[in-house]
């Protein structure tokens, strides 16, 4: 059976999701798990093509970057697995994708709390 993905309406429903829900935890949450699943696509039924990881990589900027906005860690802290886990999961995915996913993901302004707390 030949399934039909459009990763253009995943994207859509993420856009919609925002307009209506004013919980920036909850964006941020569907936002995250709009790139587990674009990651989990990957490995599952294998390589895609450049236009595909660039929606993906950029919904993960999206996601770095309102966590970055936020006036505290918490939701750094909720959610810091599942960030890693999309680092560790990208490995091995082509198209220059998972270096552009650790870039993105050193762009965690909590990452360096972290540090200078494990430095402590």
């Amino acid at each position: 059976m030949r399934a039909q993905f459009k990763i253009s309406n995943a994207k859509k429903a993420v856009s919609e999701f925002r307009k209506l829900c004013t919980d920036e935890k909850l964006n941020i949450e569907l936002m995250l798990y709009y790139v587990e699943m674009g990651v989990d696509f990957t490995n599952t039924y294998g390589d895609i093509d450049e236009g595909f990881y660039h929606s993906v990589a950029s919904m993960f900027y999206s996601v770095v970057n309102a966590i970055n906005e936020q006036k505290d860690s918490k939701i750094y802290e909720d959610l810091q697995d599942r960030l890693s886990a999309v680092v560790d999961d990208s490995d091995g995915i082509g198209w220059g994708f998972h270096e552009e996913i650790c870039d993105i993901y050193y762009q965690i302004q909590w990452l360096d709390l972290e540090n200078d707390e494990e430095e402590e």
